[in-house]
């Protein structure tokens, strides 16, 4: 954190960013070269190398403070008893894709938060209209009719 933070301080980065045990999650801003520099910083560790950058161009700064903060989680979930050790395999476009080409019998949930399912989804996604992902307890309990199928689920880019 205090190293994040003192690059973006020599290179005139203003902003917010996240840094939790699952990845970093930011909007920051600043000249050109130096949002460059930054992008190529932050790739240069091995656990960022391959993130994806969304960009906007501004005319100046959309921030007037730079803040970074550890956080138990970037997105808050309150999923902390949780294990993750029996959960699924992540799927590729193409394996998904063979998944409708199959006819295989799954459902798809979109956990993203209302507005986002409304903006679009997945052909016969369940979207349970979340208002933020605190809320995924809730919307679990409401799929166990689904237990016996293969679920496939999928959530806000971060």
């Amino acid at each position: 954190m205090k190293e994040h933070l003192s690059f973006c301080f020599d290179n005139n980065i203003k902003g917010r960013v996240f840094i939790a045990k699952e990845g970093i999650n930011g909007t920051v801003s600043g000249r050109n070269e130096d949002i460059e520099k930054y992008k190529s910083n932050l790739t240069d560790y091995h656990e960022f190398n391959d993130i994806i950058f969304k960009e906007d161009e501004a005319d100046e700064h959309a921030f007037k403070k730079m803040h970074v903060r550890v956080k138990e989680e970037i997105v808050t979930s309150n999923l902390k008893n949780i294990s993750l050790k029996n959960s699924g395999k992540r799927l590729s476009p193409d394996e998904l894709l063979e998944f409708y080409k199959s006819n295989k019998d799954f459902i798809i949930v979109d956990a993203r938060n209302w507005y986002e399912s409304k903006i679009g989804k997945f052909k016969g996604a369940i979207t349970p209209r979340l208002k933020s992902f605190r809320e995924w307890n809730k919307a679990v309990e409401n799929l166990k009719e689904y237990q016996d199928k293969t679920i496939i689920t999928y959530l806000p880019a971060v």
